[in-house]
């Protein structure tokens, strides 16, 4: 039994022995779905932790020729 390298690796190592000729290697795609949910998580709890910006950051009038009320 070969120590280098991890469980998964020598699992995909052994299927790639005993697995028929023209069988597509798993490698590529093996943590897809890890790293979505991951990068779902990720997003969930990033966007809990948004907070709205505070009101004197606001900018206000800031093209006053714009501003119907003071048309003449």
């Amino acid at each position: 039994m070969s120590t280098s390298g991890t469980g998964a690796l020598a699992f995909l190592r052994k299927e790639n022995i005993v697995a028929p000729a023209g069988t597509v290697d798993p490698t590529s795609t093996l943590y897809n779905t890890t790293m979505y949910a991951m990068a779902g998580l990720l997003a969930f709890i990033v966007n809990l932790l948004v907070k709205p910006v505070r009101e004197k950051h606001h900018v206000e009038n800031t093209h006053p020729e714009l501003d119907p009320a003071r048309a003449s």
